[in-house]
């Protein structure tokens, strides 16, 4: 059975993580960051995320036990209150009446990716990517589109901001992380030593996407939602590509032309080659 607490004051040490609010990047510092939602929570409990404990009401808690392994849910620390005491102590109306605390996985280097085999392999970075609303839909893209690795760099949001979490629908504990310290090394070191082509999404790019032949290894880049790929990125990039749009449209939400160019190539890989 797992370790059920009710719990009624908002000054419990062991809920201190529920406590951060908005403030989600001390948490991170420490390792850890909050899942939102019954679906983004099931899906966290069934992939190989660590789940440090969970904070729900009595109802949510019946639905989550029907839907997770027996196993996994066995060895949780669950703290069970109202509705409205979550709200008081995590100072937001919680999506679906549950929260839980996760651990950050380790990186994957994409080296250790291109390693594994001989196949195409598909990586998608994002270049000072501000909005974790946006980040979350591109994951969840990314996944759908079998990607095989998000590159993130310092000044982008982090995949485990719990919105990005959010709008990921939880497909962001399937998809590998990689946060680089400097992604125009990143991406010259995949470039200079494993021949990956660095595809810079661009609304100004050179190649129209359907004029584009996306085979062998490729990192698509994705640039800022206001300002696009930065210059020192852009120098490392071996092609910039665009979406052809309408004249009086100057480009895409970074998300929608995520979808879009990540649609293409999928097409390409997978449904032409059928």
């Amino acid at each position: 059975m797992p370790n059920v607490f009710y719990v009624n004051n908002v000054e419990l040490p062991e809920l201190q993580p529920y406590r951060v609010r908005k403030h989600t990047s001390e948490l991170q510092k420490q390792g850890f960051f909050l899942a939102e939602g019954k679906r983004v929570v099931q899906r966290m409990l069934c992939s190989s995320i660590h789940t440090q404990s969970i904070l729900t009401t009595e109802f949510v808690l019946e639905w989550l036990q029907k839907e997770i392994p027996k196993e996994r849910f066995e060895r949780l620390n669950i703290y069970i209150a109202p509705r409205e005491f979550l709200s008081d102590l995590v100072g937001y109306d919680v999506q679906q009446s549950i929260l839980a605390l996760g651990k950050v996985p380790p990186d994957i280097p994409p080296e250790s990716i291109l390693q594994q085999s001989d196949e195409e392999h598909l990586f998608v970075a994002t270049d000072h990517l501000k909005n974790p609303d946006n980040l979350g839909v591109i994951i969840r893209n990314c996944t759908a589109f079998n990607a095989d690795l998000l590159i993130t760099e310092p000044s982008s949001a982090s995949p485990y901001y719990r919105r990005a979490v959010r709008n990921s629908m939880g497909t962001v504990f399937s998809l590998p992380v990689y946060h680089s310290m400097s992604l125009t090394e990143t991406l010259q070191a995949l470039r200079t030593q494993w021949n990956v082509q660095i595809i810079g999404a661009h609304p100004s790019g050179k190649t129209p996407l359907h004029e584009f032949s996306f085979s062998k290894n490729i990192c698509l880049v994705l640039g800022n939602e206001d300002s696009g790929i930065s210059d020192k990125v852009l120098d490392v990039c071996t092609h910039t590509v665009f979406i052809p749009v309408q004249p009086t449209v100057d480009s895409f939400n970074v998300a929608n032309a995520a979808a879009i160019f990540l649609w293409e190539i999928f097409k390409q890989r997978t449904l032409l080659h059928k």
